[in-house]
């Protein structure tokens, strides 16, 4: 496949990932929108700025029964592998702009939080963030040793393929 017509095929898979995320993170599972409560006071309870605040109340109420492993898998594991492709899908359309794709990452995540947040349909949690840029990455690791190695294995045998 040429590179440019690869290129037309990872963004259309990634547009549809894109609309997968937002109804992912905006729709799936969510109440009503725009509960009465005014943001300020929806604010008091559902915002976390301070990193990993989240996540270790969530260890500690797991340690002590308080939540179920579920929980804590939802909001740790599942951010990581919910951006997993972002990163894979990013590394094989674009290969020499990574600082973009962080910040592209990090903003399209915030933005999240934030729609979240102003929706009144869940929390506005930096850990989600971390854990949303942190799957980026393995996604973009990942999909790095995964062509390496197919590199590596097509050049032992004589044969060339791009990707």
């Amino acid at each position: 496949m040429n590179s440019q017509k690869k290129r037309y095929v990872v963004s259309g898979l990634s547009v549809a990932y894109v609309l997968f995320l937002v109804y992912l993170f905006l729709v799936w599972g969510r109440g009503p929108i725009f509960q009465e409560l005014p943001i300020s006071e929806y604010a008091k309870t559902y915002v976390n700025v301070i990193p990993f605040k989240t996540t270790v109340e969530q260890l500690r109420n797991l340690n002590a029964g308080l939540i179920n492993t579920e929980i804590v898998l939802a909001n740790t594991l599942g951010h990581i592998l919910a951006f997993f492709p972002m990163g894979a899908l990013l590394a094989l359309a674009y290969e020499r702009t990574r600082q973009k794709h962080l910040l592209l990452v990090s903003f399209f995540s915030l933005l999240l939080e934030l729609i979240q947040l102003v929706l009144h349909i869940g929390s506005f949690d930096v850990d989600a963030i971390i854990f949303n840029v942190l799957g980026y990455f393995v996604g973009l690791w990942f999909t790095k040793a995964v062509t390496s190695s197919i590199k590596r294995k097509q050049t032992k045998r004589g044969a060339t393929v791009s990707y």
